[in-house]
């Protein structure tokens, strides 16, 4: 299956322009990035989006927890975790509803995933001293042995209308 999801959304009229053009998922920011966005900001966009869009929080080790109050209210369907989610300490956050990140050329397939239980896997480029969204491509084929672990992945980084056939 093949879904999109747009993230780092910052106001409605790029919400609803991404539902149009057939986002399946919108991701809103709640960590230090030039896409964060409050809580309070994305509450009034979530709140008017289509009920077939999938809501997705993204948080790392630095957010606020101004997000939390969304996810309590149903806002947010999904949560994508940069970091470990120990260290975000928030057992609220069943495993099933979370999309962890992991960084190619950092992170390994570790078999232990599959047993966590986690929604996805998204992976994404690594950079020191960033948590993502760096808006570049990985080699792909590093993503095979991801695969291995039973666990549905999602690429991130410098996806393009010209390179995704290439990613796929």
């Amino acid at each position: 299956m093949t879904a999109v999801k747009i993230c780092g959304i910052t106001n409605l009229a790029d919400a609803l322009a991404a539902v149009a053009a057939g986002a399946d998922a919108l991701g809103f920011v709640f960590a230090p990035s030039p896409r964060e966005i409050t809580p309070e900001a994305a509450g009034e966009i979530l709140t008017r989006l289509p009920p077939f869009i999938v809501r997705v929080g993204v948080i790392t080790g630095r957010s606020s927890p101004g997000w939390r109050r969304l996810w309590q209210e149903g806002l947010l369907d999904l949560m994508q975790i940069h970091g470990e989610l120990d260290e975000l300490a928030d057992p609220g956050l069943p495993p099933r509803r979370v999309i962890k990140v992991l960084a190619v050329g950092k992170d390994r397939p570790d078999p232990a995933l599959a047993a966590k239980g986690y929604r996805a896997i998204l992976l994404d480029r690594y950079e020191a001293g960033r948590e993502g969204g760096t808006g570049k491509t990985f080699p792909w084929e590093k993503a095979h042995p991801f695969r291995e672990l039973g666990i549905p992945l999602v690429l991130a980084g410098g996806l393009r209308p010209e390179n995704i056939q290439a990613a796929l």
